[in-house]
């Protein structure tokens, strides 16, 4: 049976997050993990169709990670990696230009699961990430092609063109126009390179052998080693390229994009809630979330709700992932604990 592998970096801090945004002191990244994130996964995904779940940890906290979360899913095919493991240039190579290093780290992360992911593609998540449906190997695909989730621009939320305009100049420095146009074929076309659609942001699914060819052709291009070029091509958010801006720009400029992706059936995720808006606008949405958070899922929610007063994108359809963002410092998640408590019983 064929089998994908998910990618999971976690890092521990009752204060911080990777994004850098404060989270309540009472409930860090691996209480989300194991209260909730896996509570689903443990609930809905096929675990046939699971070959390996990665978990990527802090080299000091590998151990704490490693024995809360084994002993509350023993049945799951955990493997727990280092940072230091995974991407050993972290200790060789300076981070003191960047703004929030830990962020960047974190989009490294998961670009280097394709070394040793044993899967033909794996599927990247936060902790702030929970599954919504029933899930498998199948469900990965429509029309034969990787599902996945697309923004309506380079500058639509949770996205940011900056993002875009540094992966392009790194893949594609002789590019002297960049287009969006949704009836065009994505590609690169004297000197054009026309995106038909946008990545969004985690959980994505990436194809391993086309990140490895990625990390090939950046090799190839500035005759370095691909981490330590990207480490320093990179200002920190938010002037930086991301891993998901940067595997969408290498697809595009080989063309091959609208042949391995169809984002026109169901969404990888949908229903999210981002931290897009001032307190005062955020705590209403948190209210309507609180209320109405079993549509997230059973897909009866409908444009007008939540995310609407914090102006954030939303993909509305089928889906099976959700995300409440880590770093909107006002939710309860004691609250998000207790409501998918009720809903899997």
């Amino acid at each position: 049976m064929k089998k994908f592998s998910f990618v999971l970096p976690i890092k521990i801090d009752t204060t911080t997050n990777f994004l850098g945004g404060s989270i309540k002191k009472d409930y860090d990244s691996i209480d989300r993990l194991i209260d909730i994130q896996l509570k689903t996964i443990d609930k809905f995904l096929d675990k046939q169709s699971l070959d390996k779940f990665y978990i990527i940890c802090v080299d000091s906290e590998l151990k704490q990670v490693q024995e809360r979360v084994t002993k509350s899913y023993p049945d799951l095919p955990f493997v727990f990696k280092t940072e230091s493991e995974v991407l050993p240039e972290l200790k060789t190579q300076s981070w003191s230009h960047m703004t929030n290093p830990n962020w960047m780290l974190q989009q490294l992360l998961k670009m280097n699961a394709a070394k040793f992911v044993a899967t033909e593609f794996y599927i990247i998540l936060d902790t702030d990430v929970f599954m919504t449906q029933p899930f498998s190997y199948d469900d990965c695909f429509y029309n034969d092609k990787y599902i996945c989730n697309v923004i309506d621009d380079f500058g639509t939320k949770p996205t940011k063109e900056k993002w875009w305009q540094h992966a392009i100049a790194i893949l594609s420095p002789d590019v002297e126009e960049v287009t969006f146009d949704k009836n065009s074929p994505s590609g690169v076309t004297d000197k054009i390179m026309n995106f038909n659609s946008i990545m969004g942001v985690t959980p994505v699914i990436y194809d391993t052998k086309q990140m490895l060819s990625l990390f090939d052709e950046i090799e190839r291009m500035y005759n370095m080693n691909y981490n330590e070029f990207l480490i320093k091509q990179s200002g920190g958010h938010p002037n930086t390229w991301i891993e998901m801006s940067i595997y969408w720009t290498w697809l595009v400029k080989q063309g091959i994009w609208d042949d391995l992706y169809d984002c026109s059936g169901p969404n990888l995720y949908g229903n999210e809630l981002w931290r897009s808006a001032d307190d005062v606008r955020m705590g209403k949405a948190l209210d309507i979330y609180y209320t109405e958070f079993e549509k997230v899922f059973d897909g009866t929610y409908e444009v007008g709700g939540w995310n609407d007063i914090v102006g954030a994108h939303q993909n509305i359809g089928k889906y099976y992932f959700s995300l409440a963002q880590s770093n909107i410092r006002q939710l309860d998640w004691n609250v998000i604990k207790n409501k998918i408590n009720e809903i899997l019983i």
